[in-house]
């Protein structure tokens, strides 16, 4: 597995995951359908707000450089790789770190998470990191079915 931190959000790595989100395949990964978000709002989603310490961006500690982002609010866990670090194994270090980090100091006892269901990585993280399948959620409209997780008990 890849050694990654979790750094605090700042200017310089908002910057580097707006920049990930411009790309209209992660987008669609992370939002279904061609990328119906736009960047602007994807990179919004990620930029730092003040007193905002439950979003980081995710380090490879190897190299230095900004692979993802993983934030967590009301149990809910949101998390990307960027497209050229996908297939590494960066999504399981980044959740595996997420927890220890949890395990140390968060509030939470278990957390959730919601993906599209036409993710295959997405899903194969969650499944590889011990993460229970919950259920399925079809939304209308012409949104993506989604996939419910929920991780392990974490303390």
């Amino acid at each position: 597995m890849k050694s990654v931190a979790l750094d605090p959000l700042d200017a310089g790595s908002a910057a580097s995951l707006a920049g990930m989100l411009g790309e209209p395949v992660l987008r669609a990964s992370l939002f279904g359908g061609r990328g119906r978000i736009n960047e602007e709002l994807a990179a919004r989603l990620w930029s730092p707000i003040a007193g905002d310490d439950a979003r980081w961006a995710v380090r490879c500690v190897d190299s230095g450089r900004v692979v993802g982002g993983i934030g967590v609010a009301c149990e809910q866990v949101s998390m990307f790789v960027g497209t050229d670090f996908q297939g590494q194994g960066y999504g399981q270090a980044s959740l595996a770190a997420l927890l220890l980090l949890c395990q140390a100091r968060g509030p939470w006892s278990v957390l959730n998470a919601w993906t599209v269901r036409g993710n295959r990585a997405a899903r194969r993280v969650f499944q590889a990191t011990g993460w229970r399948e919950l259920g399925v959620c079809k939304q209308d409209r012409g949104m993506p079915t989604l996939v419910h997780y929920c991780s392990l008990p974490i303390r």
